[in-house]
């Protein structure tokens, strides 16, 4: 079982926010730089994900070695206490707000 983060971000690293307390295909997240730059080019820059039950983990964009963006997940512990094991996701951009820092990115099929 994987040590659950702290809630001591610097306000460097990038924030993931995930609605609930699991991620699942098709589910959207926000990823937020907190410093106006483009978190979809700020790839491989290690990311807090915080979940919509309180729990959290670290994780991280990143891209394939055919340039696809896949994100991250650092194994967690959900706030009833049920293990999520490492994941890897593919990732779409939805959207991108780079004046604020902020995309929407939706998951795709989990990659083993």
């Amino acid at each position: 079982m994987t040590e659950r983060m702290t809630d001591s971000n610097d306000g460097r690293r990038p924030i993931v926010s995930a609605p609930g307390s699991h991620l699942y295909r098709g589910v959207t997240v926000r990823m937020s730089t907190r410093d106006d730059v483009d978190p979809v080019r700020e790839r491989m820059r290690p990311a807090d994900l915080l979940f919509g039950d309180g729990s959290h983990t670290a994780a991280q964009l990143m891209s394939d070695d055919r340039g696809r963006l896949t994100l991250w997940v650092q194994a967690y512990v959900t706030e009833r206490g049920t293990e999520i094991p490492e994941r890897v996701w593919s990732v779409t951009v939805l959207e991108e707000d780079t004046p604020g820092g902020t995309a929407t990115l939706r998951l795709g099929s989990r990659l083993p």
